[in-house]
């Protein structure tokens, strides 16, 4: 443990910060590496992008020699296991490298890189049809084509009701994958048995009881936060290895969608009725008139069904012991 300074002692000063190629150049005369990008950097690494675009734009962009940091991001890669969210913080911590390797054609990095670049692209398909990037959905919807004859909202609402068919019995939890609390056990079925019965009105308010109510027995008694405030640090804290297996595709995407757009702030009928997704303030006063509809319907069981799985993730880590021990 790194002791702190004691009252008489000065705090360590901060390492210098080491200098970058772009270095010497003004402000003016370059401009943020995201901005340069089209599509920009920070809307790229939020879903799949033409890496070897980017690669080329980035090297065309500065003239300059980049050192060879392929074995040292190899090493950091580890055998082809990194997943979603480090190479999140890989591409931008060290775009300049990646690119470097890309662009020079190194086989083993893009080999190791492949699924996790697939990952993306199904999860940004996803995304653009109107869905929760939930687990259960990457298998049936990353491939799937437009018809040119129906609206993507059409479309869309139409494939909700045909990939419900293929991933409601994967969205079953036990009474033990509720926390052993019959309430969201219970809840959570009668969610199922709502959307079945096409009542779609009914999930949303059930939705964001169940969110509430994992989320405040998945801590300790003492200490314990708010439902927002354990999203964005009890969740936002935790490693992708902490997450059951079966659940870990689309994890980091799911949580953002909680964190960044379902208890954001909203005021007005007309901002509500623009979300994609389920709001817990909309719904909580009454705030929007969009008549929930087939694929809205399944966002709430998806949305519901990530929070329970993530709050057993995350008793089970305070308790010390694995997801489902007995």
């Amino acid at each position: 443990m790194v002791k702190a300074p004691g009252p008489s002692e000065k705090p360590p000063k901060a390492p210098a910060r080491q200098k970058t190629p772009c270095s010497k150049a003004s402000k003016s005369e370059v401009k943020p590496l995201g901005e340069q990008l089209d599509p920009p950097l920070n809307e790229s690494l939020s879903g799949v992008f033409n890496v070897t675009q980017a690669a080329r734009a980035a090297c065309k962009t500065f003239s300059v020699e980049y050192s060879d940091l392929s074995a040292s991001i190899a090493a950091a890669l580890g055998p082809a296991r990194v997943l979603l969210g480090n190479i999140d913080k890989l591409f931008q911590s060290d775009f300049f490298g990646v690119a470097q390797i890309i662009a020079t054609r190194n086989q083993t990095f893009l080999n190791s890189i492949a699924p996790h670049l697939e990952e993306i692209r199904v999860q940004k398909r996803i995304l653009d049809l109107g869905f929760v990037p939930h687990a259960v959905l990457f298998k049936h919807l990353g491939n799937v084509e437009e018809p040119v004859d129906l609206t993507s909202d059409e479309f869309s609402q139409g494939l909700a009701v045909d990939v419900w068919t293929k991933v409601r019995e994967s969205l079953r939890l036990s009474i033990e994958d509720c926390l052993g609390d019959q309430r969201i056990f219970h809840t959570f079925d009668e969610m199922i048995a709502a959307h079945e019965a096409g009542l779609y009105q009914l999930t949303a308010p059930s939705a964001f009881f169940v969110i509430e109510r994992a989320a405040r027995l998945a801590q300790p008694g003492e200490g314990r936060k708010k439902t927002f405030d354990w999203l964005k640090d009890g969740l936002g804290d935790m490693t992708i290895d902490d997450v059951p297996a079966q659940w870990r595709r689309g994890w980091t995407e799911v949580w953002a969608v909680l964190y960044k757009q379902a208890f954001c702030d909203v005021r007005t009928d007309d901002h509500a009725d623009t979300l994609p997704f389920p709001h817990r303030h909309a719904l909580a006063h009454g705030i929007g008139g969009k008549i929930n509809a087939a694929r809205e319907s399944i966002n709430c069981v998806l949305l519901a069904h990530f929070v329970i799985s993530a709050a057993a993730a995350f008793q089970s880590l305070v308790r010390d012991e694995p997801v489902g021990s007995p």
